[in-house]
């Protein structure tokens, strides 16, 4: 299926004004696009945003709480509802603390999850200011050294900074490869790079089934058509 990005972009803005402000559903569709075209087609942050707005059409009443809120420090409870979509509240709350103090910090827990670190921190490259994202990357990804049992997240971790031109940015795993390397190998049959998992003995291993068994991806055509159907 072939699709404008204007016209992904107005989609992804239609089924998010819905949800959160104008000036937030705008934000949300700029950046995830932007993540999109940086990291298409090793990751589909495209389907990671779908999944996002549907957490919210779903949310039943939950909203954001505020648990922490210092000079520098904000600390939220997101109940279960996506991030992305307040990327603009929190590059905002990031920036005013930020001007005032020289430095901010915002975390937040019990998200319904967090795919790529790209927009977090491009957003904020984009406001003149050095950002910086870290996330534990879920649970029993990663194997420790001897071990057989996942236990660790990925760790991933990105930057940006900014630049007379263009930001410099970094995103990427501490594991030997990203958690999504796995599911693509899975997914095209593909081999993993030697000496970068495991399987269930602990031993090395390249096959991705025997490292991880990987969650069920979708058809990326439906993608576009979810997305449609929720701006619709």
């Amino acid at each position: 299926m072939t699709i404008r990005l204007e016209t992904i972009e107005k989609q992804l803005q239609g089924a998010a004004v819905k949800l959160v402000s104008a000036d937030e559903a705008a934000c949300f569709a700029d950046l995830v696009l932007e993540a999109h075209l940086r990291k298409a087609p090793r990751m589909y942050p495209l389907e990671d945003a779908v999944a996002d707005l549907k957490v919210w059409a779903e949310a039943g009443g939950r909203e954001l709480k505020v648990e922490v809120d210092k000079e520098s420090v904000l600390l939220l409870d997101f109940d279960g509802l996506a991030p992305t979509l307040k990327l603009k509240f929190i590059h905002d709350e990031l920036e005013r603390r930020a001007r005032r103090s020289g430095m901010a910090a915002v975390g937040f827990r019990n998200s319904s999850g967090l795919i790529t670190l790209t927009p977090w921190s491009e957003g904020l490259a984009r406001r003149d200011l050095i950002g910086i994202t870290l996330f534990n990357g879920g649970t029993r990804c990663m194997v420790p050294h001897g071990g057989t049992l996942g236990v660790f997240g990925t760790l991933p971790l990105a930057y940006a900074v900014p630049t007379a031109d263009k930001p410099i940015i970094l995103d990427m795993a501490m594991s030997e490869i990203p958690f999504f390397q796995i599911k693509n190998a899975k997914d095209k049959g593909e081999a993993l790079p030697g000496g970068s998992a495991v399987d269930r003995h602990g031993l090395p291993t390249t096959d991705a089934a025997a490292a991880r068994k990987a969650g069920r991806i979708e058809v990326k055509d439906k993608v576009a058509e979810a997305l449609a159907e929720l701006a619709s």
